[in-house]
């Protein structure tokens, strides 16, 4: 394209997307914005809990702790931001929490969940139907964080 005198281009650069081999990912949590990989969290009986409006969240204590298996991720020198969202009534991914960075030199990342349990319980948030954490494009796209699978968390992908 030509404005005026000064040309502008751009430079797109096509990359195939990575195959992931479905054994691996049954023991590692996987999230890789390039590839569109995000992990799928269900915590079992966790929409009954939910709907017991009598229990209480405390904000300082209710945090998602997950481990990086350092050994298989991929994380740029210049990190990676990691949140967690929810499909809406729309159909699309809502975002639900703050966005926290992870470093190379990061073991673990700590996500707030007291708000947002409380929302889910107080009907701000209408239904509870799993949470996926998921990175965003802001940083390097093709770092890849892995987390150490708890077998408690029942897990899926969407790619």
């Amino acid at each position: 394209a030509q404005l005026g005198d000064d040309k502008l281009f751009e430079d797109f650069t096509l990359l195939p997307k990575t195959e992931y081999d479905p054994l691996m990912l049954d023991t590692t949590l996987q999230i890789n914005y390039a590839n569109d990989l995000a992990a799928f969290l269900d915590f079992d009986k966790l929409n009954f809990f939910l709907e017991n409006e009598e229990y209480i969240f405390s904000h300082q204590y209710s945090n998602l702790v997950f481990y990086i298996d350092n050994a298989t991720a991929e994380i740029h020198e210049d990190g990676m931001r990691v949140y967690i969202a929810h499909t809406g009534d729309s159909g699309e991914d809502e975002i639900l929490s703050n966005l926290y960075e992870v470093t190379s030199l990061s073991d673990s990342v700590e996500i707030a969940m007291g708000q947002i349990l409380r929302a889910y319980q107080s009907g701000s948030i209408t239904s509870y139907n799993g949470l996926k954490l998921k990175t965003d494009g802001n940083l390097y796209n093709y770092s890849k964080l892995s987390i150490k699978n708890n077998p408690r968390i029942d897990v899926m992908y969407s790619q």
